[in-house]
């Protein structure tokens, strides 16, 4: 019978030769854990996206190159505006003033607000797409996520009485088609606001973002509404 036959030298070279081409491109390593091979994105052009004086003129005395940001790219770990050189970290080839750390900083669990020694960091971890909304994500996005953890960096170091009840999420209610678009819709116009060359168009689109919220919002119970706008 055939099941009986000598496995040939051949055959046993051809089958691990399969099997490593499959666990590389399923993106696993030879222990059968899961591992990216490539970063989710570029994170330079992301944090170019979320540079400049238009970011620092969504609020009084908000800049953004004065806030430390950790970012996870999917491989690796890079930190920008920082002072200073945390242990594990060094200088990033094709850019002296940011910081690299191989694989993951443990400190990079999300996209939060950490402390990393005695500085406060926000933290991005990159992702082309919401794991809530399943949404897919652009630079631009994912420079917004960024923007949105240093302010709330921002938030405690100059305004630390701004501190949001978080245990209201637990008890969050589902979305609905209609919330979830109202949201998409306010999400887009804010945008466009934020890229709008002049004030007046600048102030349109940030009105109409306000009244697709207000619309959502509208029917939240008092204490979802309370944490939105906190």
């Amino acid at each position: 019978m055939m099941a009986d036959r000598p496995i040939s030298g051949f055959c046993q070279r051809a089958c691990r030769t399969t099997l490593a081409i499959f666990l590389l491109f399923m993106g696993k390593n030879a222990m059968g854990q899961e591992g990216p091979i490539a970063p989710v994105a570029d994170v330079f052009k992301v944090m170019e996206l979320a540079t400049g004086n238009k970011m620092d003129a969504l609020w009084p005395k908000f800049k953004v190159a004065e806030i430390p940001v950790l970012v996870f790219d999917g491989l690796n770990t890079y930190l920008f505006h920082s002072k200073a050189i945390p242990d594990g970290f060094f200088q990033a080839e094709n850019d002296l003033g940011v910081l690299f750390y191989r694989g993951r900083h443990p400190q990079v669990q999300g996209n939060s607000v950490v402390r990393l020694g005695e500085t406060l960091v926000a933290t991005s971890v990159l992702n082309a797409f919401s794991r809530r909304t399943r949404e897919q994500y652009d630079l631009r996005d994912m420079a917004g996520i960024i923007i949105h953890e240093q302010f709330h960096v921002f938030q405690r170091t100059h305004h630390p009485h701004w501190r949001q009840n978080d245990g209201v999420l637990l008890r969050y209610p589902d979305e609905t088609a209609e919330a979830l678009l109202q949201r998409r819709m306010e999400k887009e116009a804010f945008k466009k606001a934020v890229v709008s060359d002049g004030q007046k168009e600048m102030a349109g689109w940030a009105k109409l973002a306000l009244q697709y919220r207000e619309e959502r919002l509208g029917r939240l119970a008092s204490q979802f509404i309370l944490y939105e706008k906190e």
